[in-house]
């Protein structure tokens, strides 16, 4: 199985748990770490990522503006980096992270940054963990119904419209 190797000054830019954090919080800056990948599972992270993605694609659909990518893109700059500049541990890690990433661009090529994916792409959801990414995921909704007047509904909204008697019962 392949290593991951890296330091605790990058740290913080990697999703973790709490109790992972505060251990790299207190160790000397600059320690390397080993860490070796975990096989995937089905998380409640899966699920919530799987959603992002079918929200971005719904939203390209029906507004007919943009591309899943393009709506990925403007989301996690408008709302999902936001989200990490509130957090009262790691903010202002991630102000410099978005600092230096961003540095003397357009907001034209921020989101064209956003939408590369690769070894070179900008992290922002993958950086929070669940209650950050159910914040984001309101926050998006909402920007959808009320700016853009659209409702993106989940898989089980849809079933309950078509057949809204299956609630009474």
């Amino acid at each position: 199985m392949n290593k991951l190797i890296f330091s605790s000054t990058t740290a913080g830019l990697l999703p973790a748990d709490d109790h992972t954090r505060e251990y790299m919080e207190r160790v000397e800056a600059g320690t390397l770490f080993e860490a070796k990948p975990l096989s995937k599972k089905k998380t409640r992270r899966n699920i919530l990522n799987n959603y992002s993605h079918a929200i971005y694609r719904d939203a390209a659909r029906m507004l007919g503006e943009n591309t899943m990518m393009g709506e990925k893109a403007y989301c996690k700059f408008n709302y999902g980096i936001p989200v990490l500049l509130s957090d009262p541990v790691y903010g202002e890690r991630y102000q410099e992270y978005f600092d230096l990433a961003f540095r003397g661009l357009s907001y034209e090529e921020k989101l064209q940054m956003l939408e590369f994916e690769g070894q070179m792409e900008i992290r922002v959801t993958s950086l929070m963990d669940d209650e950050q990414m159910s914040k984001y995921l309101t926050d998006i909704l909402n920007h959808y119904a009320i700016n853009k007047g659209i409702a993106i509904l989940t898989p089980a909204e849809r079933e309950f419209i078509k057949y809204p008697e299956s609630a009474s019962g």
